[in-house]
């Protein structure tokens, strides 16, 4: 009469194990790689999400720390940096604006390569109170993976990607 078996011999647990290694290690780019895409993709939707919350914020009149938006918009800062602001004057003098919100593309990832390649810093793209604008573009890049998505603002101030 036979024994029974009780569990698996060395070789057979050593095999599985190495089939698994094998499928992880051809997985793991391309999980990595998606990851990556997906950031990004949440860092040019953000920027969609940036432009239409000043487009509103001048629509509105939105309020900060107590001053009243005459216009809105958001400024290039650097190459990973911009921020929202309201013009309490509606002047084109930076003198008054206030800034509403920063947002900072490696803010979650210092070791991400995101950028705005496009407007350069110190660019600023202004809504008038009728939500209307200079029609312009957002060029975001991913330097690692080379990903390049625009968004395109009309003079009517509505945003799309490209």
């Amino acid at each position: 009469m036979k024994r029974a078996r009780r569990g698996f011999s060395m070789l057979e647990v050593l095999v599985a194990v190495a089939i698994v290694a094998i499928f992880s290690a051809l997985a793991f780019p391309k999980i990595s790689e998606s990851i990556q895409r997906s950031r990004f993709n949440g860092a040019v939707r953000a920027g969609m999400g940036s432009l239409n919350q000043a487009r509103s914020m001048a629509i509105s009149r939105s309020k900060v720390n107590g001053s009243v938006a005459e216009a809105a918009g958001i400024r290039v800062l650097s190459d990973t940096r911009y921020e929202i602001y309201i013009d309490p004057d509606d002047d084109d003098a930076n003198n008054n604006d206030i800034r509403s919100q920063l947002i900072d593309l490696t803010r979650d990832d210092p070791e991400a390569t995101i950028q705005l390649i496009e407007p350069a810093p110190g660019t600023a793209l202004r809504f008038r109170r009728d939500g209307s604008t200079q029609a312009a573009r957002l060029t975001f890049q991913d330097q690692r993976s080379g990903l390049r998505r625009v968004v395109l603002v009309t003079a009517a101030g509505f945003s799309s990607m490209e």
